[in-house]
């Protein structure tokens, strides 16, 4: 059974952008983390261990820094994640700083020790931020709702509200 979150994801893949330079870029970023995370995977096992320990020890006021270091890394991919999506004249310039925060951001998922967020799934969520650049901003805020032609964005219900122009 797939986690609630990975439906974001699918959805973010489907309606993300389908130019071919935003393709290309997802494949790259997609394969250079992939191969960095799974490089990495056994050092991790074993930073983990010893994380989880240090965590233990001071009775988890460890995971405050690591969180806030995560915090800082995840910001700066949802934000050149939304520059990516809103400035299309910007895409050159953002694709290595996006691939550099993505690739922190792999590092960063499988190195840090976090058990609880291990067990609950929130972990690969992390992962996923990371390796889905430039769709981070749309997994974490949700594709854009399809828009109703026939519904109208007057809220005023009153036919004689709309025509006198008075709220």
């Amino acid at each position: 059974m797939k986690p609630l979150w990975y439906s974001r994801i699918e959805l973010a893949r489907a309606h993300g952008l389908d130019d071919h330079f935003t393709k290309l870029t997802f494949v790259v970023v997609n394969i250079v983390c992939t191969v960095v995370a799974v490089v990495l995977f056994p050092i991790g096992v074993i930073t983990t261990f010893l994380g989880g320990l240090l965590i233990g020890l001071t009775f988890g006021l460890l995971l405050i820094p690591i969180n806030l270091i995560w915090l800082s890394i995840f910001g700066a991919l949802a934000g050149t994640s939304w520059l990516w999506l809103h400035a299309w004249y910007l895409r050159p310039l953002l694709v290595l700083p996006g691939l550099l925060l993505a690739v922190v951001g792999s590092v960063f998922v499988v190195l840090t020790p976090m058990p609880e967020e291990t067990l609950r799934g929130d972990k690969a969520l992390k992962g996923f931020l990371a390796s889905e650049w430039p769709l981070t901003w749309l997994i974490w805020q949700g594709p854009p709702e399809p828009r109703n032609p026939y519904t109208h964005s007057d809220t005023r219900t009153d036919e004689s509200e709309r025509a006198s122009g008075e709220a």
